[in-house]
């Protein structure tokens, strides 16, 4: 019975965790990208600002901090965007091979095309009720006959003794 039950749960959990964690991927896989964009729209923007400095004033009246900021920036932009791009990439081999994970798992699963139902779970349970139910009413006979035994056997002992309940 806690077999059964034991062996459910770790197919309800090998089931549920990828198909979990390929949502938590996908979400932050959306995530990644968008601070993908993000620093990109920044970097673009930080660059065209850039050239207007540089096009629009002559160089000796540029500061050269305001310059080196500017390439400062876009830079580390650059960097950011790389990183969440490697993110993003690892993310989705991550999905890849969590699908992969879940299609062997529904591969492995005795239930059609691999899904586990609500019904076939409800009578899972039921099954495993019922065998409670029977352990318990098994233990509650072995436990009243245990009892009925050292009755007998007191009683045996007592006429074998001469000696009748009730009289000391």
């Amino acid at each position: 019975m806690t077999e059964s039950r034991q062996v459910e749960e770790k197919l309800k959990l090998r089931l549920n965790h990828p198909l979990q964690e390929v949502l938590s991927l996908g979400e932050e896989t959306v995530a990644l990208f968008q601070g993908f964009v993000e620093a990109d729209n920044a970097a673009g923007v930080l660059m065209g600002i850039s050239k207007e400095l540089i096009n629009g004033l002559q160089l000796p009246q540029l500061s050269l901090n305001s310059i080196v900021h500017v390439k400062g920036q876009i830079v580390e932009l650059k960097e950011k965007a790389a990183t969440k791009e490697s993110r993003a990439v690892a993310a989705e081999a991550k999905c890849k091979l969590l699908e992969e994970t879940n299609r062997k798992l529904d591969e492995e699963l005795p239930y059609p095309e691999g899904r586990v139902t609500r019904k076939a779970i409800a009578r899972a349970v039921a099954a495993i009720d019922a065998s409670q139910e029977k352990k318990s009413f098994l233990c509650s006979s072995i436990s009243d006959m245990e009892l009925l035994v050292e009755d007998l056997k007191s009683k045996l002992l007592m006429k074998m003794t001469g000696l009748e309940p009730g009289r000391n």
